[in-house]
């Protein structure tokens, strides 16, 4: 798995996913509550963000202006394997025509117990 790549849309943005000591593109073990840390850089303000688990979308959230670091916590992880992805989307700006920025982080695998 080890793969610390993020898909991105309509212009450039750099993000970090982890949960606890283990990074995107890792596996690794978690205990309930699931928390899930994500850090983005990008030249547009973040306006929200969305977890993906387990093939269906469990969060989404508001970012604040200025806000670069957030957290996602999911309460009703299965125990077992599970697998999380964040989307985050930009404002819309007259500086970027074709849209809000996109991004998606690469999964963490996390064994919850």
């Amino acid at each position: 798995r080890e793969r610390r790549t993020i898909a991105c849309a309509n212009g450039k943005l750099a993000m970090w996913t982890r949960s606890g000591k283990i990074g995107m593109g890792q596996v690794g073990e978690a205990e309930l509550p699931v928390e899930i840390n994500v850090s983005v850089a990008s030249p547009l303000p973040i306006e929200k963000a969305s977890l993906w688990s387990n093939g269906k979308w469990i969060q989404h959230k508001k970012v604040q202006p200025g806000e670069i670091d957030f957290s996602f916590i999911d309460h009703d992880a299965r125990s077992g394997e599970n697998y999380y992805i964040v989307r985050v989307q930009t404002e819309t700006s007259a500086l970027f025509p074709k849209g809000p920025i996109i991004g998606y982080s690469s999964p963490l695998w996390l064994e919850v117990k």
